[in-house]
């Protein structure tokens, strides 16, 4: 009977609520449940039990309340979705791609920095006179830079504003050559000897007597083929430029052009003439040693 009444006790606990639904459930009871329900020492086990109950109803409803728990999240899906975040900050701050570089901008650029450099450098020289050791010490600066093609820019805008200015033209052909002598494509001889040769043409035309352009042009020349027909006007220049050295020993590059005499002379048969020529030099200069060699072989033969 005492199970009973308990089971009805937590049934009205749980429906009506407490001790007074115990109570209504056992007014409908048998007189033993009457009677049980009468023994002081059941009653406060039922008032115990109720309280227990109400508390648990309590905490359930609080459950109810809770937001649904998440389900547990594998750690290779939560490692994936970390690395996925990863990427997409990292994508988020990244800088633009870069656009391809140019490299005939990029050379451009180059160029037009190193001319902007070398314009002071040049102007300083011309307005010097152009000495042969500055001119010198200067293009060994700019083959060691590998500047050749801003010092041509900078020396075109030097012979832009002194176009009249034969050693402006020089300082250009000095630069050409400078860029040509790093050549080693046909097409390339052909563009900067071109530009070479011309600036020296120029420089002539402006200043016949100006020696080191006529000089050189024809020494240029001197490398030039047979094939290529230059030779009768190599002579021509070399036989001007030494009559315009006057017999002169003062220039030690004055030996150079009987040197290269001769050698166009044997190059068209006349080896009486070369042999004449180096002699006259040998004469003016005794300590040069190309003109010494050269004789002595043309006479041994």
């Amino acid at each position: 009977m005492r199970t009973h009444l308990l089971t009805c006790t937590v049934l009205a606990a749980l429906g009506v609520g407490g001790f007074v639904g115990s109570i209504v459930a056992s007014s409908g009871a048998t007189p033993d449940v009457a009677a049980a329900a009468a023994d002081p020492a059941l009653v406060r086990s039922l008032n115990d039990l109720t309280t227990e109950v109400a508390i648990v109803k309590s905490r359930l409803e609080t459950l109810e309340l809770r937001p649904a728990v998440a389900p547990a999240v594998d750690p290779a899906d939560r490692a994936h979705r970390g690395a996925t975040r990863e990427a997409e900050a990292r994508a988020a701050i990244a800088p633009e791609p870069q656009k391809p570089v140019d490299p005939a901008a990029e050379k451009a650029a180059a160029v037009a920095a190193a001319a902007k450099e070398l314009s002071p450098q040049l102007e300083k020289l011309l307005a010097a006179g152009v000495p042969a050791d500055d001119l010198r010490t200067l293009l060994a600066g700019i083959n060691q830079s590998g500047s050749q093609e801003g010092a041509i820019a900078a020396a075109q805008a030097l012979v832009e504003k002194n176009p009249n200015d034969p050693k402006a033209h020089y300082v250009l052909a000095k630069a050409c050559y400078a860029r040509c002598m790093l050549e080693s494509t046909p097409a390339g001889f052909e563009k900067w000897g071109g530009m070479t040769l011309a600036a020296w043409e120029k420089s002539s035309e402006i200043d016949p007597n100006y020696w080191e352009p006529r000089f050189e042009r024809a020494e240029y020349l001197t490398y030039y083929p047979e094939s290529e027909g230059k030779t009768p006007e190599v002579i021509t220049a070399f036989e001007d430029l030494i009559k315009q050295q006057g017999g002169s020993s003062s220039n030690p590059r004055y030996a150079k052009s009987y040197a290269h005499l001769s050698r166009m002379y044997l190059r068209v048969g006349d080896r009486e003439q070369a042999i004449r020529t180096l002699r006259d030099g040998v004469a003016l200069f005794p300590k040069d040693s190309e003109l010494q060699k050269q004789l002595a072989v043309l006479e041994k033969h």
